[in-house]
């Protein structure tokens, strides 16, 4: 009963853990690739003004973004900066084209990853003098998602867990009917039972009918 119960509640928690490990896994490592540019008449003004308040109070002159896709990861980047013209003293400059300055510029950034579903996802603001993000933890020096999307989630870890239980069944199957039974055979050991046969297999088991069964029925 407890034996069934304890497997009934440790291979999902063990699918759980691979799940949250694959998914930053593909966030650290997946080499994102650029997959599209958004449409030019994509709304990118609803998007700023659900900005944190008080991340960048400067009004943009331009919107552009792009969609970053990599194995297991999907990345939506929304960038917006203010153009202004000639040069200025103002931090965080950088020279842009037909003689103009970037006085700042903001990012939006939404990730998610995840195999075989997107599972887990983070939403990061950023300027450059600050950074707002919500969804993450700090690992390896990354923000790493931990805002779940649960129909992604109940999917991996259900997935996850079935793989696990069923290579740990496959694990133990093939321990006992090859290893086991391999080395109970050179002692001279009933495979089945272990009982001491003295080196005599052909006669069978008399303690558990291995192989005794099969002759005397012929």
């Amino acid at each position: 009963m407890w034996r069934r119960v304890r497997t009934i509640l440790v291979f999902p928690l063990m699918g759980a853990v691979v799940n949250v490990a694959v998914a930053w896994g593909c966030h650290l490592w997946s080499n994102a690739r650029t997959s599209q540019l958004y449409p030019s008449g994509y709304d990118f003004t609803a998007e700023w003004a659900n900005r944190p308040a008080d991340l960048w109070t400067s009004e943009p002159t331009e919107f552009d973004g792009e969609e970053y896709s990599g194995f297991g990861m999907s990345c939506y980047l929304l960038h917006a900066v203010s153009w202004l013209p000639g040069d200025t003293d103002k931090p965080y400059t950088s020279k842009g084209p037909a003689n103009r300055t970037v006085y700042a510029s903001f990012s939006k950034r939404f990730g998610e990853a995840g195999l075989p579903l997107r599972s887990f996802s983070c939403l990061i603001w950023s300027s450059p003098s600050s950074c707002v993000s919500s969804g993450t933890v700090p690992v390896f020096g990354r923000h790493m998602p931990i805002r779940p999307v649960w129909p992604g989630i109940l999917v991996n870890t259900v997935l996850y867990a079935v793989i696990l239980w069923v290579s740990t069944i496959g694990a133990v199957a093939l321990h006992r009917f090859t290893f086991r039974h391999h080395i109970r055979r050179k002692r001279g050991l009933c495979p089945m039972c272990g009982y001491d046969l003295r080196g005599e297999l052909d006669a069978g088991c008399s303690e558990c009918g291995w192989v005794r069964a099969s002759s005397e029925g012929e």
